[in-house]
């Protein structure tokens, strides 16, 4: 298991949206988040936490560390 914390900000339709998001993954799930399709994989999480939410993935910070 990984923790994993990414942070910034995205755009919707009333302005702009701080982004702060702390959440446990499995380790397949991590290494697919900082693999070679990451930005597809974090703008994929993003959508799904933060619905109506469009995010630059070179914008954010992630970070993750072993649970």
């Amino acid at each position: 298991m990984y923790r994993i914390s990414f942070s910034g900000t995205g755009q919707c339709s009333t302005g702009q949206v701080n982004i702060d998001k702390t959440l446990e993954v499995d380790r397949d799930y991590y290494y697919r988040l900082t693999g070679h399709n990451s930005d597809e994989e974090l703008t994929a999480l993003i959508a799904l936490h933060y619905p109506g939410v469009s995010v630059n993935p070179r914008h954010l910070s992630f970070r993750g560390e072993p649970l």
